[in-house]
């Protein structure tokens, strides 16, 4: 009887494994690659999964990265095997991932850093005025000790000087 139940409730795990593959992804999808103007004029390159049958209206899930959007090629596919992306194709979602330039000019760094205590997820520890002037030298390294309920975090650590508080 363990035998017969346990091949029961595997089958069904078995079939929806066998289902995904970039065989299947490339039945029901198409894949497009655009480039989406922004407001600023800077091109967004975009990949879009979009379902074959245009018969219906899907969800769309957005992603906007920093890292890439490979492979490059409307012939080539995603692997969505990993993680969360094959419950979405399952659900026939439109899936559309931005590469979003970083902006890493010098002026970011030194431009004024208040924005980002407005954020809920931005911790901000500030000092208190210092009398002295201090100076740092060699790597600097911050020992975080953390505990999430998500599979993935990111963590950025910043040491920045604080502009006045009359600063325009």
């Amino acid at each position: 009887m363990k035998k017969i139940l346990l091949l029961i409730l595997a089958f069904p795990l078995i079939i929806k494994a066998q289902l995904f593959d970039s065989v299947w992804l490339a039945k029901i999808y198409t894949k497009k690659e655009v480039l989406i103007s922004m407001r600023d004029g800077i091109n967004l390159f975009t990949s879009c999964y979009i379902p074959k049958n245009n018969e219906e209206k899907y969800p769309i899930l957005l992603t906007r990265t920093h890292y890439s959007c490979t492979p490059y090629g409307e012939d080539q596919l995603r692997n969505f095997q990993a993680g969360h992306w094959k419950e979405y194709l399952l659900e026939n979602y439109i899936i559309i991932t931005q590469y979003v330039l970083f902006n890493s000019s010098k002026e970011y760094m030194t431009d004024d850093q208040r924005f980002a205590a407005r954020r809920n997820d931005v911790l901000v520890y500030q000092t208190e005025t210092l009398s002295d002037d201090i100076s740092f030298g060699g790597e600097l390294l911050a020992n975080l000790k953390v505990s999430i309920s998500s599979t993935d975090a990111d963590f950025v650590v910043k040491l920045i000087d604080v502009f006045p508080d009359d600063f325009s």
